[in-house]
């Protein structure tokens, strides 16, 4: 339950426990995730190509392919800024992450400090949230979108609903998904009955995206159209839920299909994988109108909640991953700033199906890929084993939010006069 304390906390305990966990993730980070819990493949490279493009002057989208938002760009060329050598760009850019980690630890303390909820167990699952998808968190930069969005529900809470939006587009331009999100928030106004944040919040919103587009619409308007192409045209790829579908499938003998590697992936071809291409549009979209649809039902009039926002965008994000024809290891990352935000007598077991997913994964990728690629079965299993328990994460939370609204509708004053 919200509460008015302040946001900072007097207590020299509390302020402990947030440094205790600085040096945690610092060990987890610089020597667990350098060691025996490493990655060897890397995204690293790619941005420091896509950093030197902007360095010789060249544009994005028109001058080079680039597969990311624009503002995506930002923190690429930051490292590339104090160096010309990779190496060393790999290095500064790692240091780059790892702020952005403990800038989402310092909201998510702040959100418990809030909430007079004990910092230790908050952050406790934000960083076994990290450990769950492991060290692929510094090779990729899925966690800047994610704490850009964290930083979103916190203003959105707050009330400082502007900078909530702002945030949320900010998101959006960096990867896309965030987009997604802005639903919840017209929700939260429109139970509200706050007709004009709606409009204020959406100008905001689309005002921030058009402010970094505008540079490329004006240099070449037709530019970004090769983004929009390029992950329209995007097959289903190995490891998403389709592509266990498709695999169980092909080594029962019910279907015949090939792998082809094309827009950075590994991706099924083959009869049945175009069908489910073509459909996992329409699916996403039924399936976020369904979600859109029980949050709106949950969702109560008067001050937004961060542990209602965040079990919303935990569902939402969910289903996206769920229902996307693309699930990289490293979209896992968006759900690790929100899960921390889940309050309810839920938590524990989504909590526990989120390490498992997060396991699953490690092993598949990059332990096992090679072998999947092979479809050998034995990986094929366990990759079928992790989305079974993504799709259970997803259920545990849509029942979650059915059990609120149950007991919200049980306590209400029309059933408590019967």
């Amino acid at each position: 339950m919200r509460t008015s304390s302040p946001e900072k906390p007097d207590d020299g305990v509390l302020i402990d426990q947030k440094w205790i966990f600085i040096g945690v993730l610092t060990i987890i980070y610089y020597v667990l995730f350098q060691t025996i819990y490493k990655m060897p493949y890397t995204a690293t490279l790619l941005y420091f190509e896509y950093a030197s493009h902007i360095m010789d002057g060249d544009l994005p989208y028109r001058d080079f392919n680039l597969e990311y938002p624009p503002l995506a760009l930002v923190f690429f060329l930051l490292p590339r800024l104090f160096t010309t050598v990779y190496p060393t760009y790999v290095m500064v850019y790692k240091v780059e992450v790892f702020i952005c980690m403990l800038i989402g630890l310092m909201v998510i303390y702040r959100s418990a400090a809030r909430l007079r909820q004990a910092p230790w167990k908050v952050m406790s699952v934000y960083t076994l949230g990290i450990l769950a998808v492991g060290p692929i968190i510094a090779e990729q930069y899925d966690l800047f979108p994610a704490i850009l969005v964290l930083s979103a529900i916190y203003r959105f809470w707050t009330g400082r609903y502007k900078s909530g939006w702002m945030f949320l587009a900010l998101g959006t331009m960096t990867k896309g998904y965030p987009l997604l999100i802005a639903p919840i928030f017209m929700i939260h106004h429109l139970r509200g009955r706050q007709y004009r944040r709606i409009v204020s919040g959406a100008v905001i919103f689309m005002g921030t995206c058009l402010a970094v587009l505008l540079p490329f619409l004006l240099a070449d308007p037709s530019s970004l159209m090769s983004l929009i192409e390029y992950h329209s045209q995007r097959g289903i790829q190995i490891e998403s839920t389709y592509g266990a579908l498709l695999l169980a499938a092909h080594k029962m003998g019910l279907i015949t299909i090939k792998l082809a590697f094309d827009h950075g992936s590994w991706n099924i071809t083959g009869p049945a994988a175009e069908i489910l291409a073509a459909w996992s549009t329409f699916i996403m979209a039924a399936l976020l109108l369904a979600g859109y649809g029980l949050i709106y039902r949950s969702l109560r009039a008067g001050e937004p909640e961060i542990t209602r926002i965040g079990t919303y965008t935990g569902l939402i994000i969910t289903i996206t991953l769920i229902a996307s024809k693309i699930l990289s290891p490293q979209y896992l990352i968006w759900l690790i700033p929100v899960i921390p935000l889940f309050f309810d007598s839920w938590r524990f077991i989504i909590c526990l199906a989120f390490l498992l997913t997060g396991a699953c994964t490690y092993i598949v990728f990059p332990v096992h890929y090679m072998e999947l690629m092979d479809f050998k079965p034995g990986v094929i299993t366990m990759l079928c084993i992790r989305d079974c328990l993504l799709i259970f994460f997803g259920v545990l939370i849509a029942v979650s939010l059915r059990y609120r609204l149950r007991i919200r509708v049980a306590l209400s004053p029309r059933n408590a006069s019967v």
